[in-house]
């Protein structure tokens, strides 16, 4: 038996691809360059699915011409590809992804969320032996971990959330899995992150398609063309994410160890110390989430990032956190108390608003689902809960957001119609205002998800993101909208606005800072006399 490790690189110019292959053994000792891959991977950042002696792949003869979903085995013994046959799919117009069950290859079928199949192929190579094994519906995110010793149970993981035993021969979920020992979750999303673009005045952002993770930038006034950034965290084979912006600059992450502030104006930046993560006592599980959130100290002039990370025991509604925050000034970690509340949403980075950061929480992990706004005051470094309206129907999914300088709340009414509202004075609960509702489909065609990003310069329309994909600007008074056409924008990307500035980043604002943040408040009330 000879230990293998593949490492494959691909480089996508338009309908062009070049790949690097290399082959590590264990046994030598040495990397070995193989022949280049003949296909285009579906997925930039996938790991090979390893089965029957061969890594497996989701490829496209090309990259953007052909949508054909095939798979490709690389055969460790003698480092060779071909392609696995599949099914005659009655419904080609599904997502695939490939998995391992048993030892047999498997592939998961997205029949456009509304149902989810799994497929086993029982003897490796051979068409005839693809079995289905359960179907989903409606639809879920179930992938396949393992089959429970008596082989009737197969172990799920439910929308990369949580595990649950799922009974074959009944065709239903049995029960939820509590972890009792260490499991190595992968990161959910394939994304690697957000951008922006070289103008004094205004800034916007965009990220990744299948050329990679990157960030790129328009100028918001013209909306007209997308530009790859250079940035201090740039390399060809790492995302970057965009943690958060505030007065011109932006908080960039490529890893724990790997996060700087930068300052897109003047190019330059502030590579922030590393922090290590002080883990609980025994009885917690070693998954841990890591959510992070930047904003601007304007009672002490200072930038701050906090880092929010919090561990889960075997009991899902008890948990341990471990908050910590780097001033920008004194250049150094700190310790506060730790988050008194459930995350909702792992990647839910914090919005900024008037000097606070923001996430939706629960009281407990799992056995209250009340959605609470929390705010980390960033001046005094506490926690408070912010007030939300006297919602009428509250079976929704909601998240926050930040409009005009303004804190946002976005109820999704699941293939229904999505509800913006706007809290005029902060902290006041009176002060909420429903700003609009998009219906499905007669505002907009179907949709998942949908965020407000910023206002129009008049004031009068909302620049909105839909599904990851597209951008509309919505008319608030006519109630309509109209497609945004960005030249060389990603095929996905999730925004982020910047307004250019000089802030310097000494560890010492001199000033700037609130000069900055008293322009953009000038520009938003402006905004909003408008309307």
């Amino acid at each position: 038996m000879y230990v293998k490790v593949l490492k494959l690189f691909q480089l996508f110019v338009g309908d062009d691809t070049n790949s690097v292959v290399k082959v590590y053994s264990l046994k030598n000792d040495s990397w070995n360059k193989v022949p280049d891959c003949p296909y285009n991977l579906c997925y930039p950042c996938s790991f090979g699915t390893l089965a029957s002696g061969a890594l497996h792949w989701l490829v496209n003869p090309k990259v953007k011409s052909d949508r054909t979903n095939l798979i490709l085995a690389f055969d460790l013994a003698v480092e060779e590809y071909r392609l696995v046959p599949q099914l005659d799919f009655y419904d080609k117009n599904s997502s695939m992804d490939v998995g391992v069950l048993g030892g047999c290859l498997t592939i998961l079928c997205n029949h456009n969320r509304h149902r989810l199949d799994a497929w086993v192929m029982k003897e490796y190579g051979v068409q005839e032996s693809w079995t289905k094994l359960y179907s989903v519906q409606p639809f879920e995110y179930m992938f396949p971990v393992a089959y429970s010793k008596c082989g009737e149970e197969v172990l799920l993981e439910k929308n990369s959330k949580r595990l649950v035993w799922y009974d074959l021969k009944n065709n239903k979920r049995v029960k939820n899995v509590k972890i009792r020992g260490m499991i190595f979750f992968r990161r959910a999303s394939n994304w690697c992150y957000k951008p922006l673009e070289e103008d004094i005045e205004s800034w916007i952002g965009a990220r990744e398609d299948k050329r990679g993770c990157y960030l790129c930038s328009t100028d918001f006034d013209s909306l007209d063309r997308a530009i790859e950034l250079d940035h201090p965290l740039k390399t060809p084979h790492l995302g970057t994410e965009i943690l958060g912006s505030c007065n011109g600059l932006l908080c960039l992450y490529n890893g724990e160890e790997d996060v700087v502030l930068w300052n897109p104006s003047t190019r330059k930046y502030k590579k922030l110390p590393v922090t290590i993560m002080e883990f609980p006592h025994d009885g917690f599980c070693v998954c841990q989430f890591v959510i992070y959130g930047f904003g601007y100290d304007e009672k002490s002039d200072d930038y701050k990032v906090v880092r929010l990370v919090q561990f889960y025991a075997d009991d899902n509604d008890l948990w341990e956190s471990e908050v910590k925050v780097y001033s920008l000034k004194n250049d150094s970690w700190n310790r506060v108390r730790d988050c008194p509340y459930y995350l909702r949403y792992k990647r839910g980075y914090g919005m900024l608003a008037s000097g606070a950061l923001h996430w939706v929480v629960n009281p407990k992990a799992e056995s209250d689902k009340t959605n609470l706004i929390l705010a980390f005051d960033l001046g005094v470094e506490e926690y408070r809960l912010v007030p939300q309206p006297d919602f009428v129907d509250k079976d929704f999914h909601m998240n926050v957001g930040v409009l005009g300088g303004c804190l946002t709340i976005q109820c999704n009414h699941f293939k229904v119609n999505l509800d913006v509202w706007v809290m005029k004075e902060y902290g006041v609960k009176e002060s909420w205002m429903k700003l609009f509702s998009v219906m499905q489909p007669e505002t907009i065609r179907s949709f998942d998800y949908v965020r407000p990003v910023a206002y129009s310069n008049s004031g009068g329309e909302v620049l909105l993101e839909k599904d990851l994909k597209k951008l509309v600007w919505y008319d608030l008074n006519k109630k309509r909208v109209r497609n945004v056409r960005i030249l060389g924008a990603p095929d996905t990307f999730e925004l982020d606005i910047c307004w250019g500035s000089l802030v310097p980043l000494s560890g010492n604002g001199e000033g700037n800072a609130k000069k900055q943040q008293a322009g953009e408040k000038k520009k938003n009330k402006k905004n909003r006399k408008k309307r």
